[in-house]
């Protein structure tokens, strides 16, 4: 490198060149560097959220088992009633035939 006169330096072409390129890949590097930390962090939020929330998912399982549970005992219920109503609408068509023949 040369002086140019005034205290700086004169940089030819080429040298200019591969520094600006060195600059380059450095940023390109760095980027990557920067975002595969951040993933990597979000990964780890991801991973103890999930662990900390599977007992919470559990229970809301179960308490969503218990309710469909009751309601297929209502649901045999219900039918046991509308077998009960069926008879019910039988024997009252019966008795509406009787009387209309009467």
């Amino acid at each position: 490198m040369e002086s140019d006169g005034n205290g700086g330096y004169v940089i030819q072409k080429g040298v200019f060149a591969l520094i600006m390129v060195i600059i380059a890949l450095l940023s390109c590097v760095a980027t990557v560097v920067a975002y595969g930390v951040s993933i990597k962090s979000d990964v780890d939020m991801l991973k103890t959220e999930y662990t900390e929330s599977r007992p919470r998912h559990i229970e809301v399982i179960d308490k969503i088992e218990t309710r469909i549970s009751g309601c297929e005992k209502a649901s045999a219920e219900t039918a046991v009633m509308v077998k009960g109503m069926q008879a019910d609408i039988i024997e009252i068509k019966s008795d509406v035939k009787e009387l209309i023949k009467r």
